[in-house]
């Protein structure tokens, strides 16, 4: 009988019905490990948080319960409840960083296999009842880590470009479509048959800032997540997304290098830095110290006007010069140009 919850109303109702939980036990040989037996109030008083002692024994109150996997909290609040799932599941983004560090030689296809197949939906694991738009916001921190260590780039880099570069769902998109499903099977359910879709049509007919979220997101079409994030990059007035949009991928397509298994991985990772501008160019170092774009200057040309930029790298760098003639469809990509 693991992982068994009792609802009651009220404390008296708790107490009433965990002796009848006590005495099943004490007549069928079960025992209740009462270390691991805990209960929450929701809008309680602070007589109702006090220990529930029943045969002797007392429950103690807490609050946070982790429940098959998700975290329950006391104040009833979902981005509390998120919060709290964040950390617990940050070791995961750690080993998906360790893994990636150890098998740096490793296919990208490979480790973005791992990713969406056990890290993702580690994060993500429970999102369906995340019924707040805030808690979209507090775990896609947690997400983009992970596609960034994907990538092999810095922490810094663009989200939004990283999702398109590696051609990856973002966790908003992750999360709406795991609830679209899901509601909308539970809106097909009577209230007799699920005791969860009864509570839907309580808070349905109370208006509910939940039902309001369920409804918004059952009601209108599915929405075109990646087609979005592309029009948001080439709509962006940020200096990286113009290079990126109009030099880099203008298709805002995943590049082929990504599914070629035959390019060592140590060359991908220098053409993904270089074309995300997680490089370390003139034009980037500058960002960091906050130096005047126009001084942002290449050292390697004679014409020291020149700003080192990705454009002035693919186009006309001296440094580069040998490289551009030798491969001038593919120049402005190979991994030599970072170093």
């Amino acid at each position: 009988m693991d992982d068994t919850i009792l609802l009651a109303t009220s404390r008296e109702s708790a107490l009433q019905k965990i002796g009848v939980l006590y005495e099943f036990c004490g007549n069928t040989g079960m025992i209740i490990n009462n270390s691991k037996t805990k209960f929450m109030v929701i809008n309680g008083n602070h007589d109702d948080l006090l220990p529930l002692e029943v045969d002797a024994a007392a429950i103690a109150n807490c609050d946070a319960y982790t429940y098959l996997g998700s975290v329950f909290t006391q104040d009833a609040s979902i981005p509390s409840a998120v919060k709290k799932h964040c950390k617990a599941k940050m070791s995961h983004v750690l080993k998906f960083e360790a893994f990636v560090r150890k098998n740096s030689e490793m296919p990208f296809s490979v480790k973005k296999t791992v990713l969406c197949a056990a890290v993702s939906s580690a994060i993500l694991y429970g999102c369906e009842s995340w019924l707040s738009a805030s808690a979209v916001k507090i775990i896609s921190p947690l997400y983009a880590t992970c596609v960034r260590n994907l990538l092999g780039v810095r922490k810094t880099t663009a989200t939004d470009l990283c999702l398109i570069e590696a051609g990856l769902p973002s966790a908003l998109e992750h999360i709406q479509i795991a609830q679209r499903r899901y509601f909308s099977k539970l809106l097909n359910t009577t209230p007799e048959e699920c005791p969860v879709a009864h509570a839907w049509h309580i808070a349905r007919n109370a208006n509910t800032p939940a039902a309001r979220y369920i409804s918004s997101i059952t009601s209108s079409p599915p929405t075109d997540y990646s087609e979005n994030l592309r029009a948001a990059i080439r709509d962006s007035s940020r200096s990286k997304f113009v290079t990126y949009a109009s030099l880099i991928n203008p298709a805002l397509s995943v590049n082929a290098m990504y599914s070629d298994s035959a390019l060592p991985e140590f060359q991908r990772i220098a053409i993904t830095r270089f074309r995300l501008s997680s490089h370390n160019l003139a034009i980037e170092r500058g960002r960091w110290a906050r130096i005047p774009r126009d001084s942002r200057l290449c050292v390697h040309c004679d014409d020291s006007s020149h700003i080192q930029d990705e454009q002035h790298v693919i186009s006309h760098c001296a440094k580069h010069a040998g490289l551009r003639a030798a491969n001038p469809q593919i120049s402005f990509i190979l991994p030599e140009l970072l170093q």
